[in-house]
């Protein structure tokens, strides 16, 4: 009796392997259409069971009503889980192949934007002192 566990279980094995390496190019396929923004990659990927919402929306700068439909829509598609109240994602993004960006720092935006301002004032500024 003990071999005959041994073997099915084995046997399961084998057919999960083979189950998972199926089903893989399908959930990349799913994923890749329904996460169709960087925000909804980020927002995916942090979205682990462990991190609240709160800190999902202070990490991105998504509004919590973007979140919120978001996990309802992907919940219903079956790309994550419900466990003790909180979503959980069924699949590492990176484990599938798909590369989640980096989080853009919102000062490092602003110091951009005001690089751009700047060099425009210095543009113009040299424009309202004529050639040299």
């Amino acid at each position: 009796e003990s071999e005959q566990n041994k073997e099915m279980i084995q046997l399961l094995r084998e057919l999960v392997k083979w189950q998972r390496f199926t089903a893989l190019s399908s959930l990349k396929e799913i994923l890749t259409k329904t996460l169709d923004k960087k925000e909804k990659i980020i927002v995916y990927d942090l979205t682990d069971g462990k991190n609240k919402r709160d800190d999902i929306i202070k990490d991105t700068g998504c509004s919590a009503v973007a979140i919120s439909g978001w996990w309802i829509d992907w919940y219903s598609k079956g790309l994550l889980e419900k466990i003790d109240g909180r979503y959980r994602k069924i699949v590492s993004l990176e484990e599938i192949g798909i590369n989640v960006p980096k989080k853009e720092n919102k000062d490092n935006k602003l110091s951009n934007k005001e690089e751009i301002v700047n060099g425009e004032k210095q543009e113009q500024q040299q424009n309202q002192q004529g050639p040299s």
